[in-house]
């Protein structure tokens, strides 16, 4: 019997995938089988997994002669697995000693359609530290929580910071995958984990959360995800604007039982939006012009967002009705930031009746000026009463200064929203009824 399909797509790793394969060789159990999907490689990998497979009858290894990327690796996988549970290995990570044993067993125990676990990341060098994407884990108060529907673990693991879509922190059933039809959407790679990150979790009626590291999860130069090429550029950004598309297909169709989800769903897709047009904005107009897709549908709408948001129109600032209608009812809205954005926003609330009086700059550094635009000038440090109900700090400068100031905002614990390149705005983390210092 076949316990857990550990699931592992190979293109051009033969540095990893025996430190990969040892890692499931060495597990302490012996119900497993690995599926080796080998993505057409060019260098001695194919030699490698041919060697294991002959000693060990549980490794399989499939060959595709064209190089289809990893979720198409990673369906022909699940496709041909047998296993009760499977797991998603990348070539180039591993398995911590004793790891399988102890999420069957969980799983088992639990009888849920998922699990998410930790991982501990490592580095092949230290600048890769730096770049490495910050993802939150499993902590012990979401692993408390126990057995959970699908929408109720997104909102936790949300609420512990940006959650993780790394398959090599999941657990699936397999059937509840083949009941479910989810598979990777491979026209949305290399982000295709974030969408079945979306369906499985959303779709799941059990799960649980586990604050144990069984995945050791690499970060190399030269990858897919630390590249910094503009043919990396160039898929990052076609890969997170079909993202976009398909997850708000899927949140059209899908039948949520809680309604702050729907809201929080939302504002995560957001940020596939806001990731693809950050790429396409370094792509020239040449390259930008080349993202196509397969369904002619799709490329006339992300091509029509493209060419309104990556244009001059996005050095425009623009606020959504209800929005600028909640920002209206403040009672004193400070503006951070007196340079052209500044302009704009001030422009834009007095063109919807906002009163001049309700309005002011703030600076961290007046320099002797007493007006900007009219309108007076106030010194960050001397502000006092700042009321979170009643007063709104909105960040009108560069993309270049906006994490800055936030940062800024955030450690005086002020309420305020930074303002998007030709979209809307985000609101700032909730502080509670706050005084101002």
């Amino acid at each position: 019997m076949v316990k857990v399909s550990v699931i592992i797509p190979v293109y051009n790793t033969e540095k990893y995938i025996e430190e990969c394969l040892d890692s499931v060789i060495t597990q302490d159990m012996r119900e497993w089988e690995v599926i080796c999907i080998d993505d057409a490689s060019t260098d001695g990998s194919a030699a490698i997994m041919k060697r294991y497979a002959e000693q060990d009858n549980r490794i399989r290894v499939i060959t595709v002669e064209k190089n289809g990327g990893q979720a198409a690796g990673r369906n022909l996988g699940f496709v041909n697995a047998q296993g009760d549970y499977v797991y998603f290995l990348d070539s180039d990570d591993m398995l911590q000693a004793g790891a399988l044993k102890r999420m069957c067993a969980l799983m088992d125990k639990h009888q849920v359609d998922g699990m998410v676990f930790n991982a501990r990341d490592f580095y092949e060098t230290p600048e890769l530290a730096c770049e490495a994407p910050i993802f939150s884990g499993v902590s012990a108060v979401v692993e408390e929580k126990g057995i959970m529907d699908g929408e109720s673990m997104f909102l936790a693991m949300c609420e512990e910071g940006h959650p993780c879509c790394q398959p090599g922190r999941f657990l699936w059933k397999r059937n509840f995958l083949l009941e479910e039809g989810i598979l990777n959407d491979d026209e949305t790679s290399p982000h295709e984990d974030e969408l079945f990150f979306l369906r499985a979790v959303l779709s799941a009626k059990r799960m649980i959360a586990v604050a144990k590291e069984f995945h050791l999860r690499r970060y190399r130069p030269g990858s897919v995800m630390t590249g910094h090429t503009v043919e990396h550029d160039f898929r990052h950004c076609k890969s997170y604007l079909l993202l976009w598309l398909r997850s708000a297909e899927f949140f059209r169709d899908h039948n949520f039982l809680n309604q702050h989800c729907v809201e929080i769903v939302a504002n995560y897709a957001s940020m596939f939006l806001r990731g693809g047009l950050d790429y396409a904005r370094k792509l020239p107009s040449e390259k930008r012009a080349k993202i196509k897709y397969n369904n002619f549908l799709d490329t006339v709408i992300l091509q029509s967002i493209l060419s309104e948001s990556v244009t001059e129109r996005r050095k425009e600032v623009f606020l959504r009705e209800d929005t600028l209608q909640q920002l209206l009812q403040k009672e004193r809205i400070f503006l951070y930031g007196a340079g052209v954005c500044g302009q704009k926003v001030l422009q834009l609330l007095l063109q919807y009746g906002c009163p001049r009086e309700k309005l002011s700059f703030v600076v961290t550094d007046r320099q002797g000026k007493a007006e900007v635009f009219g309108l007076p000038v106030t010194d960050i440090t001397s502000l006092q009463g700042i009321d979170e109900q009643k007063d709104i700090f909105i960040v009108a400068v560069t993309k270049r200064w906006q994490g800055e100031v936030a940062t800024l905002l955030t450690k005086y614990r002020f309420p305020y929203v930074v303002l998007e390149d030709g979209y809307a705005v985000i609101p700032a983390p909730s502080f509670g009824n706050n005084d101002g210092r």
